[in-house]
């Protein structure tokens, strides 16, 4: 996003290796570049900062391109050593998915490999207000069981008599002057927003039940109805057995969560983000195949509610009212994205644990531990523990630190970690190793 955080940390990898940002969207990929080449005038040693330009040449707007920076050997070269300017480059490239983020180094040329001779890539990964951003499925009790919000148009079974006098000829259109068409039309708007909506056959109002206080309207009127509207379906769907693990024959729920959840009351919604828990695996997954570690940073809890909302020139909107024209964002389940790495782990990657757990005693070696998610933690929690306010002191003891400058830090400081600004609200969950086989990350302990 338009967020500042990856700048610092591209500051403290100038002893490191090259920085992958996992960007879609074009416009925020020429911003964070230029912000980065901001950041690069300023010292960072004897590194300077090389991009790796994404190419649309001969892409029809809009197309997906695939990025010449997936390829591994374009960060070994940018980090080469340069003889003439006596310096190294940092390596600067966008990925439209993690997955597209080299793992290894071939160790013998300049071509990426990922075979035997490949130096793995050591992983850092930092994802503020990605998870957010994800889709999520959301799903609602009702008396008949839980049920999931599906989105349908504002369908109208009969239509208004003065559409059915129009379609039979009775006042052909043609015959109408320009200012009785304009009032016919209006005439019609009118009718269509006071007559009572249809649903369609065994489709009910997802909002009905939670009127103007749910997260989708924020307990505030919107300027225009939406021609969308959340419904409820008359049984149940694949994404409902799936991920709440509902029974399509009796409509109970299953594991054990179940007794909980089926006492909510009716009204009660909660929201899944499959994509997030993916996410969060495939971060894990590399850190145990590279090494490294991860931070997932974002605004959210520990369970999950009805937090599905947009947000459109800094004011809340519904979220169907402008679609692909509003930003959408819900809450994080960071408890889903901690059993998802905990205990989510697919057959394959416990098979290929065992193997090496059989290894490793074969040969006597120790067996590596894989890497576990800790916390959250809150925002505020994390930054103090990881001493924020002896970095704030030791800038603003800097000579060359003004007044307006110490000022501005001060502020910052309280807005990052007070509970009433962004200290609580946001959360912070690590994807590491636990050090010796014992001890958590610092922050986190």
């Amino acid at each position: 996003g338009k967020d500042t955080v990856w700048e610092r940390f591209v500051s403290a990898l100038a002893e490191g290796g090259g920085v992958h940002l996992v960007e879609v969207a074009r416009p925020l990929r020429e911003e964070q570049r230029e912000r980065l080449m901001e950041l690069a005038k300023e010292e960072i040693g004897a590194y300077d900062f090389q991009f790796v330009q994404w190419s649309d040449d001969g892409e029809k707007e809009g197309d997906e391109v695939n990025d010449a920076s997936t390829s591994p050997s374009l960060e070994k070269k940018c980090l080469q050593s340069d003889e003439d300017e006596g310096g190294k480059h940092i390596c600067i490239q966008w990925h439209d998915l993690f997955g597209d983020v080299p793992k290894a180094l071939s160790a013998g040329d300049d071509t990426g490999s990922n075979g035997d001779d490949s130096e793995p890539i050591t992983t850092f990964v930092v994802g503020q207000e990605i998870i957010d951003a994800l889709p999520v499925h959301s799903f609602q009790k009702t008396e008949q069981g839980w049920r999931e919000r599906l989105v349908d148009v504002a369908v109208r079974e009969e239509e208004p008599e003065h559409v059915k006098q129009t379609s039979s000829g009775t006042d052909s259109e043609s015959n109408l002057s320009d200012e009785d068409k304009v009032a016919a039309a209006k005439k019609q708007f009118v009718a269509a927003q006071n007559i009572s909506s249809q649903m369609r056959k065994g489709y009910s109002d997802a909002e009905a039940d939670q009127g103007p206080s749910s997260a989708a309207s924020g307990g505030v009127p919107f300027d225009h109805k939406p021609r969308l509207r959340f419904v409820l379906p008359p049984d149940t769907t694949p994404a409902l057995r799936t991920l709440l693990n509902v029974d399509p024959q009796t409509g109970e729920m299953k594991g054990p969560n179940a007794k909980i959840l089926d006492a909510a009351p009716p009204g009660t919604v909660m929201e899944v983000c499959p994509e997030g828990m993916m996410l969060v695996q495939d971060i894990a997954s590399r850190i145990e195949e590279c090494g490294g570690a991860a931070l997932i940073i974002d605004y959210g809890k520990e369970g999950s509610g009805d937090t599905l909302r947009a947000f459109k020139r800094h004011k809340q909107a519904h979220p169907l009212s402008s679609p692909g024209g509003i930003d959408v964002t819900a809450d994080v389940d960071f408890a889903a994205l901690r059993e998802a790495v905990n205990n989510g782990m697919d057959k394959m990657r416990q098979m290929k644990r065992e193997a090496e757990a059989e290894a490793a005693e074969q040969s006597g070696a120790a067996l590596t531990d894989a890497p576990v998610a800790f916390g959250p933690v809150t925002q505020g929690e994390f930054l103090m523990k990881m001493g924020a306010v002896d970095r704030v002191v030791a800038l603003i003891e800097k000579d060359s630190t003004t007044d307006k400058q110490a000022e501005d830090l001060c502020n910052a400081l309280e807005r990052l970690t007070q509970p009433e600004h962004m200290g609580e609200r946001y959360k912070v969950l690590a994807i590491a190793r636990k050090r010796d086989g014992i001890f958590a990350p610092p922050a986190f302990a």
